[in-house]
């Protein structure tokens, strides 16, 4: 297994909270995605991580973003967010195919991404650090309800 992604840590997390008297919102899907930078292509793999975040926000199903910027090792970069289900992302991820494929048909650069994703309940931040905990948790333990993947989702916590 590679290292941990040093996602960095001193971005603000997001808040989402319900209006006051309304019912309590249901949880919402966070997302980050590590790419691995390969050495001398950062600002290449910086105008990727633009591209997708630029999507993202245009995305019906995107809710936010979970902070910015490169990994401080600049060996990683990080794309992390916040969804309003699984589907929503998924929808964006193949969605996203054909932009990451004529990025690495332009670039030359075939690049490695791992992606953790976790339910964020009601009022709760989320935030980088928090990120990177929960992919180095898929790592360390595989999928389960802490951590999970695309291809291993877990449902919802209940309200």
């Amino acid at each position: 297994m590679s290292p941990t992604p040093m996602l960095p840590s001193h971005e603000p997390a997001l808040q989402h909270r319900a209006l006051p008297g309304a019912r309590a919102p249901a949880p919402v899907l966070a997302q980050v995605q590590a790419i691995a930078v390969p050495e001398g292509s950062e600002r290449r793999v910086a105008e990727l991580l633009t591209a997708l975040r630029r999507r993202a926000a245009a995305h019906p199903g995107h809710i936010g973003p979970i902070g910015t910027g490169d990994a401080e090792d600049h060996r990683y970069a990080a794309h992390a967010s916040l969804w309003s289900s699984v589907p929503a992302l998924l929808e964006f991820v193949h969605a996203s195919h054909t932009e990451i494929t004529a990025w690495q048909r332009r670039t030359g650069l075939r690049v490695r991404a791992e992606r953790a994703l976790w339910w964020v309940a009601d009022g709760e931040p989320a935030s980088i650090s928090e990120a990177r905990e929960r992919l180095d948790h898929l790592r360390r333990h595989g999928p389960g309800p802490r951590a999970f993947t695309l291809r291993s989702p877990v449902p919802p916590p209940r309200r």
